[in-house]
């Protein structure tokens, strides 16, 4: 791991601070609220955290460049920090002329900008500690568009049972009735014989399905499970009590289509969106940082650290488990005269070559440091037979770190189908190549057949030729 200088350290401490300033201020705010919210300390606890927050900036602004802080790839995160931090500032001027003078208008406004306070969170979103605060406001933000269909087709379906169950109501209730029995269905008693009474499931009817809008809410306050009335009586016991069979049928189909259909297509749909879209993200930020040559050059560097490493470890408990060495006449490809110690990995000028036998290459893959790494490097190689053969390319039995690498960056990256494709073309290029080259071996041995018989038809004409004395 490269060595943090003293600018990464300050730039790291001083964000550090900030995030513990703005989770200590988000907590002030509900404890302020609650406990004597003018008490003078508060006033010092605002000051000390819009200080940090000024520091942050400032300590940013010069170790990147002022350019580089506001123009740079993360220029709107930090715009947004600098316009967080101006309201901050404002917030604590604005409290001293309240302490100070007490205008009532001051205190209208310092309420205004003590909930702009929740906005600070949103810096935490960006915070390398706080990856998963981040994936989950991406995922809500991914899955807007989804949410919004979902909510226009739960008003649909909504709108329907709300037609539906107005007609119901509407063709039991006369204008009389409602005059006579305009009160809310609570205020009945169900044991009396009252005409109101007696129609008590009309007065629920008009009073909560007494329009279409009203009739909505109602349906979708039974969807979620909070189907009664303000005085605690359910619903469905009642319509299903005076309207009978016909009401029984229209809540039981509406509620299996919504709660067993409807609900269920929409989990697995907003699910499947959102998750689409953070992988999504997740591809093309692993792409964006494995890509990136300086990364790509370290983690390369780290791996054939690691595989020496390894392989150095290996060997050692090899060697001390065998009481005597066998001597190899392939010095280059000895795995017991090789010294690690001599080897050094960014040493370009070293001409030694580390090799790995099979089951070196197999306990390597295996290793947890690597393949760690090889997932920085999008690399997925699973110590399965025949994936050694893949690397070996001279057949020798061993594998180079110089043919392990090379066979890595061929592997990188997810298969598509643009790599079928070109696989396939060249399997078709070679079997052309491969006929073409059997005609030519039938045309060359059908030649060859007819020299020989041309040679044989010669040889018989001279043995049957009579000699001339």
């Amino acid at each position: 791991r490269k060595p943090a200088t003293k600018h990464d350290v300050l730039v790291h401490g001083i964000t550090a601070l900030s995030t513990v300033s703005i989770l200590s201020s988000f907590i002030l705010l509900g404890i302020s609220l609650d406990n004597d919210s003018d008490w003078p300390g508060w006033l010092v606890f605002e000051a000390v955290f819009a200080c940090i927050f000024v520091g942050e900036i400032v300590i940013k602004s010069v170790v990147y460049t002022a350019r580089e802080y506001f123009f740079g790839p993360s220029r709107w995160w930090n715009r947004f920090d600098v316009l967080l931090t101006a309201v901050a500032v404002i917030e604590l001027i604005l409290n001293l002329f309240s302490v100070s003078g007490g205008q009532a208008k001051l205190v209208l406004i310092l309420r205004g900008l003590r909930l702009a306070r929740v906005a600070r969170l949103a810096k935490l979103v960006n915070m390398p500690l706080l990856q998963e605060l981040a994936n989950i406001v991406s995922g809500f933000i991914i899955s807007v568009r989804s949410l919004f269909w979902v909510v226009l087709t739960i008003n649909v379906v909504v709108y329907v049972c709300a037609l539906a169950l107005r007609s119901l109501v509407q063709s039991f209730t006369t204008a009389l009735f409602r005059d006579t029995c305009n009160q809310s269905g609570d205020t009945l008693d169900m044991e009396t014989s009252d005409y109101c009474s007696q129609k008590i499931h009309l007065v629920y009817g008009e009073e909560y399905c007494g329009s279409v809008l009203r009739c909505m809410f109602s349906i979708f306050r039974c969807m979620i499970g909070d189907c009664t009335s303000a005085g605690g009586r359910s619903l469905t016991m009642i319509f299903s009590h005076g309207f009978g069979l016909r009401f029984d049928l229209l809540y039981a189909l509406s509620m299996v289509c919504v709660l067993f259909g409807l609900f269920n297509i929409i989990t697995a749909i907003f699910v499947e969106a959102t998750l689409n879209g953070l992988r999504q993200n997740e591809i093309e930020r692993k792409y964006a940082k494995a890509y990136e040559s300086t990364y790509m050059t370290e983690q390369l560097a780290k791996l054939v650290v690691c595989v020496s490493h390894q392989t150095q470890q290996l060997r050692s408990r090899k060697t001390k488990l065998q009481s005597q060495s066998q001597p190899s006449n392939k010095r280059d490809l000895s795995l017991e005269t090789f010294s690690f110690g001599n080897f050094d990995p960014f040493d370009m000028a070293n001409d030694e070559e580390i090799y790995l036998s099979e089951e070196e290459f197999n306990q390597v893959i295996k290793s947890p440091e690597v393949r760690a790494l090889l997932d920085e490097l999008d690399v997925v190689v699973e110590p399965r037979p025949g994936v050694f053969e893949a690397f070996n390319t001279d057949e020798s039995g061993f594998v180079s770190m110089s043919e392990l690498v090379s066979g890595l960056m061929r592997l990188r990256g997810d298969l598509n189908k643009v790599d079928i494709v070109i696989t396939q073309m060249a399997l078709e290029n070679l079997q052309k190549r491969q006929v073409h080259l059997s005609e030519d071996l039938n045309e060359l041995q059908r030649a060859q057949t007819q020299t020989w018989q041309a040679l044989e038809t010669k040889r018989l004409e001279r043995v049957q030729r009579p000699k001339v004395r």
